[in-house]
């Protein structure tokens, strides 16, 4: 399948994102931590013949940028850059799915933007691992 890619500006970052062709709703993928959006190749070919699909590189992975200091690696920044991906570049409401880091991810950023999310898909997420703060309180429970 032909993929194009594209650097979104977050105003903070700049995230590198590769479209497949537009077949179908939009699907959104997110990676798993260390990782990058070919982390989903095995598996593109057959999400593409009924998804237009977006896979991202999330940041300071792949070919996105990086964060300016450590606090800009925050999950609550991941989020944010996936809500705002969605909110201008994703054409209609998306299934958002994300493997372990990018469940997270994902969670985080449905929960900033639900109109722009139509569902999840949560593969591995470490919730066990996430301290309860008064950020993340109300998305876990």
């Amino acid at each position: 399948m032909q993929h194009k890619e594209f650097f979104f500006d977050t105003g903070e970052l700049r995230l590198h994102v590769v479209e497949g062709p537009g077949v179908g709703p939009p699907l959104v993928l997110l990676h798993g931590a260390t990782n990058r959006w070919q982390e989903w190749l095995p598996i593109l070919p057959q999400l593409e013949q009924r998804w237009h699909v977006y896979a991202v590189d999330l940041r300071g992975h792949g070919q996105s940028g990086p964060a300016a200091d450590v606090a800009g690696y925050h999950l609550g920044r991941f989020a944010a850059d996936i809500a705002a991906l969605l909110r201008e570049r994703v054409e209609e409401p998306c299934l958002l799915m994300g493997l372990s880091w990018g469940a997270l991810t994902a969670l985080f950023a449905a929960q900033l933007a639900p109109d722009r999310v139509r569902a999840l898909v949560l593969e591995d997420p470490p919730l066990m691992l996430r301290r309860e703060t008064t950020e993340n309180r109300p998305i876990l429970e």
